[in-house]
């Protein structure tokens, strides 16, 4: 069994608990062809959406219901939800693409380099994709990233600042109204090389959702987003903002009756389906 993943809107994550499989699959981004001269070309595809197959064996009455409740939401509200597998919670809460700097989720960045020769002598991971930000100051974002109340998180990127400047990490908390709530701006600077900085915060009870803000940073690289107390040596992002849920199965294993008090208890199958825009 593992704790489970979070899933529900945007000011609602709930933590779906004791998961014993939460199962990833995703299509291919590539499709290749072979000539009639035996040369193969490969077409490189938009990402493949993600699909988690998830069981909880042994379901206690208000893990179903509010399974049955997000799913139900969905069908009637018209609108995704967020869903943070177990395995991101630990290692990067991020989408994919936003955790490789992205062009697409994060905004006012130029694309980057990489950095592949181990022994640089440089702190930090090896990375394929960085980005940069405009010397003139401009803040580049990464913005609307759904959390959960009152948790304790940590948010951290590396940042080279460019010659004689300071670069900027912020993190903003934002309000249901989307927002920054007053007196929740947490600040890190540095005028180094691919320097970690990071901000450990326990959100507030309005909080629903984070931003990221650099500046003046010629290097952008590997934003981590975990549920912990403390920086996690970096990985990909695992998280998925935009979700469908449906419960594909439920066995009973007893029902509620005088001699359980502690209600029914079902062994529950839900599939968790990504939207890629």
């Amino acid at each position: 069994m593992i704790p489970g993943g979070m899933l529900g809107p945007v000011g609602g994550l709930e933590q779906v608990w004791f998961t014993s499989k939460e199962s990833m699959s995703k299509g291919s981004r590539f499709v290749t062809r072979t000539a009639l001269s035996g040369r193969s070309h490969a077409q490189v595809l938009p990402r493949q959406a993600r699909t988690w197959a998830c069981e909880i064996p042994h379901d206690a009455p208000q893990e179903g219901h509010a399974l049955d409740q997000l799913e139900t939401w969905v069908a009637h509200q018209r609108e995704p939800l967020v869903w943070y597998p177990a395995d991101a919670l630990g290692t990067n809460m991020l989408d994919p693409g936003a955790s490789q700097m992205d062009t697409e989720w994060w905004e006012d960045v130029e694309s980057g380099g990489a950095r592949v020769q181990p022994g640089d002598g440089l702190p930090g991971p090896r990375f394929l994709s960085s980005a940069s930000t405009s010397p003139s100051g401009k803040w580049a974002h990464l913005s609307n990233i759904p959390v959960p109340h009152n948790t304790t998180l940590t948010a951290s990127v590396y940042l080279s600042a460019y010659e004689g400047q300071t670069a900027y990490f912020w993190l903003d908390e934002l309000g249901i109204d989307g927002a920054t709530i007053e007196g929740r701006v947490h600040k890190a600077t540095t005028p180094g090389v691919l320097q970690r900085l990071s901000h450990t915060i326990t959100t507030t009870p309005e909080t629903v959702a984070l931003t990221f803000g650099v500046a003046r940073a010629v290097t952008v690289a590997a934003p981590a987003l975990t549920l912990t107390d403390h920086v996690r040596p970096w990985g990909t992002g695992r998280g998925c903002t935009s979700a469908l849920v449906d419960v594909t199965a439920r066995d009973p294993l007893w029902t509620a009756t005088n001699q359980y008090i502690y209600g029914s208890a079902d062994a529950t199958s839900f599939t968790i389906r990504e939207l890629v825009a």
